[in-house]
């Protein structure tokens, strides 16, 4: 399954924005994976499970990770300054990211650059917001070089609960210790790949599976 690209943006952006199924929705549009530069406060870690908080000057968020990823997070030293990619996941009225890979960030130029870059994709969003609701919304992201998904509208479809079902049945079929993989999924559900991942997003946000690893899913 093709994954959403990951999106970069300041954790105030994220925290204030509106969860949807597929996607969270900001100011600065919306992103289905996330990329933030910041510095790693304090740790917890367990066997199968564990966070750090995550500093970028606008905000802090928890970074969550599970089973395989937690030796990547244990070997990250707190104080570091790092570039995280992942998911935005909200559990119990928390909102985290779900974490998919890092890497520890030297240069505190990039601070600055990151800065410059989000500013930069403001402006292009600025530009396609007049097509916003238009059948020419797409067309004029593509135009602009933003990914599709943060235009508005895009993506923000409901699960089905039968999909739901559906999903959540073959996950449990499916799982031979480390979860079900997406592309097992995508072909043996009968779904489209955008129905299949607003499923799969239902399900993670109502808190019964989640992500063990990049591209598998496990039920809780």
């Amino acid at each position: 399954m093709n994954r959403f690209s990951a999106r970069k943006m300041p954790i105030s952006e994220i925290e204030n924005g509106e969860q949807l199924e597929n996607v969270i929705a900001t100011r600065l549009g919306a992103a289905g994976r996330v990329r933030v530069l910041g510095t790693v406060m304090k740790k917890f870690l367990s066997p199968k499970y564990g966070f750090f908080v995550l500093d970028d000057s606008t905000g802090t968020m928890r970074v969550k990770a599970f089973q395989d990823d937690l030796k990547e997070v244990e070997s990250v030293p707190e104080g570091s300054l790092v570039d995280v990619i992942g998911r935005v996941r909200e559990y119990n009225g928390e909102r985290y990211i779900n974490f998919e890979a890092l890497s520890l960030v030297t240069d505190t130029n990039m601070i600055s650059l990151r800065l410059l870059e989000i500013a930069s994709e403001a402006r292009k969003l600025a530009s396609v917001k007049p097509y916003f609701g238009t059948p020419e919304a797409i067309d004029a992201a593509r135009r602009a070089g933003i990914a599709i998904e943060a235009v508005e509208g895009v993506l923000r479809q409901k699960g089905n609960e039968d999909d739901k079902k559906k999903v959540m049945e073959l996950i449990s079929s499916g799982d031979e210790g480390q979860g079900a993989s997406y592309q097992k999924l995508l072909a043996t559900s009968g779904l489209s790949e955008g129905a299949l991942e607003t499923a799969i997003n239902a399900l993670l946000s109502d808190g019964v599976c989640y992500e063990p690893k990049p591209g598998f899913i496990k039920k809780l």
